[in-house]
């Protein structure tokens, strides 16, 4: 009889039932860490969005101090650029670097976004349009962060920024990764 008490307890298993709410409670964390992953990304990404506009809006106001005026594209501080006599050259103060693009007009949309500018792949792609040479402008970055990403817009100057980034106004509109 204790032979086959035994017998009886070294058989036993797990049931489906047990094994059911182990695989459950395994998905269940998983999923609570995916989320999380691409909630701290989206923040990541966020912030280096606006680590990059104020890097460029530092730049802009560099050059406004050294030149008098602000400048009228981005073009004029990535070392592409010649203003008013006023060439960017590598050992600018005021250089900022980047691969400088001629946006405006792009017909690009994505779902949620302002109508004809897609959201940038890279985070430290930014827009810039400029009021004028004395009022400075706006540089706008995309918040992959936020509940509902959207675009974020700092002043370069005393310039008002609209909403979202112009497209097809007399502003010029141009982006640069840094």
């Amino acid at each position: 009889m204790l032979n086959k008490i035994k017998t009886s307890n070294s058989d036993r298993g797990f049931t489906i039932v047990e094994l059911l709410i182990v695989i459950v409670v395994i998905a269940i964390l998983a999923s609570i860490t995916i989320v999380a992953y691409n909630g701290i990304q989206g923040r990541a990404r966020a912030s280096a969005a606006q680590s990059a506009a104020a890097s460029l809006d530092k730049k802009a106001e560099i050059y406004n101090v050294e030149n008098g005026q602000y400048p009228a594209t981005t073009s004029v501080i990535t070392g592409t650029g010649t203003q008013n006599s006023v060439t960017t050259a590598l050992t600018s103060s005021w250089y900022a670097g980047g691969a400088f693009t001629v946006v405006a007009g792009t017909v690009a949309t994505t779902s949620g976004m302002h109508t004809g500018i897609a959201a940038p792949t890279d985070p430290k792609t930014l827009y810039y349009t400029n009021a004028s040479t004395t009022t400075g402008g706006c540089i706008w970055w995309y918040d992959y962060g936020a509940a509902t990403p959207t675009w974020k817009s700092m002043q370069v100057g005393p310039a008002t920024c609209l909403a979202t980034p112009p497209v097809g106004s007399a502003n010029s509109l141009a982006s640069v990764a840094l």
